[in-house]
């Protein structure tokens, strides 16, 4: 089942996933060298008509869900939030989100060098940031380096892979490292999630 990573410019993505990805038989894909594969780079396409790259994007997005691999996916900042993306990736797979705050971004990307949209990174990162929750588990990257990123969000995914498919869109994993765990939203109590996770239940008359 593939990896989603979405989140703000310069959160890591791309790095996070070849590391994530350094596994036998797991491919890792980066959305704008699918899209560059069109003819135009992205940053170029960007600035000249934003919302045909967005057409683009979209279009490469379904493609490589299509594809149905073992793979992890690096998106670009914005990929999450426009149309139904981030819905199709849920659908697809698990996604997770890397958070960063502006100035680490800034920092990171070398003042936005290269990156049209860093214009407006502190508005772009406060219109985002709600949708980026809403990935099935969020990973702070600040002060951590690429390998205990990668390593955080492999916890997740781990125990994404491991809930019934039935929970997997309604979940929430707290992305605590080794103490990570998730918060399922259901109607009713699971007691087979409950048996798998916690043992035999409690008998109701232990006499």
């Amino acid at each position: 089942m593939p990896l989603f990573l979405i989140g703000f410019m310069a959160a890591g993505k791309t790095s996070v996933g070849r590391a994530v990805a350094e596994q036998p038989n797991r491919v890792f894909i980066d959305l704008d060298d699918e899209i560059a594969k069109l003819g135009e780079a992205p940053a170029s396409l960007v600035s000249r008509d934003e919302a045909e790259f967005r057409r683009r994007e979209a279009a490469c997005l379904g493609d490589v869900i299509a594809r149905g691999d073992d793979y992890v996916l690096a998106t670009g900042g914005g990929a999450a939030v426009f149309g139904d993306n981030l819905a199709r990736m849920k659908a697809a797979g698990c996604v997770v989100a890397l958070g960063v705050d502006v100035d680490d971004a800034r920092a990171r990307s070398g003042g936005g060098q290269g990156r049209p949209l860093f214009a407006k990174a502190d508005e772009l990162h406060a219109k985002r940031a709600s949708v980026y929750r809403r990935a099935h588990s969020v990973v702070d990257t600040t002060r951590k380096s690429i390998a205990d990123v990668a390593s955080e969000v492999g916890i997740v995914e781990r125990i994404w892979r491991s809930l019934a498919a039935r929970h997997r869109s309604s979940t929430t994993i707290v992305a605590l490292g080794r103490r990570s765990y998730p918060i399922i939203v259901a109607d009713t109590l699971d007691a087979q999630h409950i048996q798998g996770s916690w043992g035999d239940p409690p008998s109701a008359n232990p006499l």
